[in-house]
């Protein structure tokens, strides 16, 4: 199994780093239709980092983050036997354990089912953002954006905070001047690449769990 080698380039900036987040999101893509895990996690630390930039309006989605990235890292540094490698790793290891359908197992495939779902939203709003003018508001892109995916996920009161919140979001310069800062000249033109690696990760996690019936664990 070969992996692509990132160029060390872990973001220490305060910012929101897209060129690593691509780089992450494009080396998850293993031969095989597999996704590597480890990957996974680091694009989803560049996830967490705007989450948190955004402040109160995405805490919803920062929150999820934090506890379900931490679920699947405490897997892999426990693993000894390679099982949280990979995606397809980790479901043939835990449908052979039948731990699956244990409701007091913290399952690694319903963690990545979750988070999958977070994926869908954050790609389908950077997305949506990428296409709007400098000046316009993002609030109507958020809120479009979340009604069409955690939104079917989320109870009511989770619901109605995120709707809530999204009512205060800024114009697309304003939230690229909180999440990219001084960083943005260089770090726009990563923004396609993003968009288009997230939806083939998303679109590949999704139609795995789907075809070994693990859409219904959450």
């Amino acid at each position: 199994m070969e992996v692509n080698n990132l160029d060390n380039e872990h973001s220490d900036s305060k910012y929101c780093n897209l060129r690593f987040l691509s780089n992450s999101l494009n080396s998850c893509l293993l031969d095989g239709d597999d996704i590597h895990l480890g990957h996974y996690l680091d694009s989803y630390k560049e996830l967490k980092k705007f989450c948190h930039l955004m402040g109160s309006v995405f805490g919803f989605v920062a929150s999820e983050i934090e506890s379900k990235t931490g679920i699947l890292e405490q897997f892999r540094k426990e693993d000894e036997c390679g099982n949280f490698v990979t995606m397809k790793n980790m479901i043939k290891h835990e449908k052979d354990q039948g731990v699956l359908k244990n409701i007091n197992y913290i399952s690694g495939c319903r963690t990545l089912l979750l988070l999958n779902r977070g994926l869908d939203f954050l790609k389908t709003f950077l997305q949506r953002i990428s296409k709007l003018n400098p000046n316009e508001g993002t609030a109507s892109v958020g809120k479009q954006s979340y009604e069409e995916t955690l939104a079917h996920h989320h109870v009511w009161y989770v619901r109605a905070g995120a709707r809530l919140a999204m009512i205060t979001m800024p114009s697309k310069q304003n939230l690229l001047n909180y999440v990219l800062g001084d960083t943005q000249d260089c770090m726009l033109q990563y923004l396609p690449e993003v968009v288009e690696a997230a939806n083939r990760v998303h679109a590949r996690t999704y139609n795995t769990l789907k075809a070994h019936n693990l859409l219904e664990l959450a």
